[in-house]
């Protein structure tokens, strides 16, 4: 019994404590809450602002889905350029051998001679180390060329599995995954400045101001007028799609609102 009336009198010091502080805060909420402002964590903020973070999120998979097609076309690009470069390096070696391979048949290099004048025999023929050793060396660089054909021949076919089959469904896809990223940028920006711009004017409201004065000597001077953090980094964000996406910069609408407000 002796604990249980203890514990009664502390709750009541407890009360008699705070009861100052919730009587000055009542009539400061109620003015916020007039205002359209509702509390969250540290900040009292606007409805508005939980719609524009929806669309934010909703824009999100749409800007991860146009960087995929635009990877895909980047890959493609690369590939078609090393399939033109591979080809073109093709044909250089192709021609080589076809002449390496005119130079050992029997109109190009003959047992008793070379070209029209031919060599002697025992010096460069046949039967001469001079012959011999031009033959083999013949041999070798055919050999060498055979060996890049078939090099290049593996990076062709590894080129053209990054290339799509159809390129046109692939841009067409491209254009429209864009316009879908336009779209969410633009809902997103619309509600966001929107936003911005309403903070703006509570910032000066002069009931706010009282309002947020009255909880700063009630000792609740850590509670802000938003927007909240998320906010700002989701502008943040948006800025820096506008720009990747849309080769744009982000208008200034107004001064920056993440730093505490009194």
């Amino acid at each position: 019994m002796l604990r249980f009336q203890h514990l009664v009198l502390s709750l009541s010091l407890v009360a008699l404590a705070s009861s100052p502080s919730q009587a000055a805060d009542a009539p400061a909420v109620a003015a916020l809450k007039e205002k359209g402002l509702t509390r969250s964590g540290r900040f009292f903020v606007i409805e508005a602002e939980q719609a524009a973070l929806e669309k934010w999120k909703a824009a999100r998979p749409v800007l991860a889905g146009h960087a995929a097609n635009v990877e895909r076309k980047s890959r493609a690009d690369a590939a078609a350029e090393e399939l033109a470069q591979l080809e073109a390096s093709r044909v250089e070696l192709q021609n080589t051998l076809s002449d390496l391979d005119q130079q050992v048949n029997p109109q190009g290099f003959q047992p008793g001679g070379f070209g029209q004048g031919g060599f002697e025999q025992g010096s460069f023929g046949q039967t001469g180390f001079g012959g011999q050793a031009y033959l083999a060396q013949v041999n070798t660089q055919r050999a060498w060329v055979r060996a890049n054909l078939v090099e290049i021949a593996s990076l062709q076919r590894a080129a053209r599995s990054e290339t799509p089959k159809d390129e046109k469904a692939l841009e067409a896809e491209m254009q429209k995954s864009l316009e879908a990223v336009r779209t969410a940028l633009a809902e997103f920006r619309e509600a966001a400045d929107a936003v911005v711009r309403r903070y703006d004017e509570l910032d000066v409201d002069p009931a706010v101001k009282s309002a947020f004065q009255a909880l700063e000597k009630a000792k609740l001077g850590g509670l802000k007028l938003g927007p909240t953090p998320e906010f700002g980094n989701a502008l943040k964000a948006l800025a820096k799609a506008e720009r990747t996406y849309l080769e744009k910069k982000s208008p200034v609408v107004s001064r920056t609102r993440s730093r505490p407000r009194r």
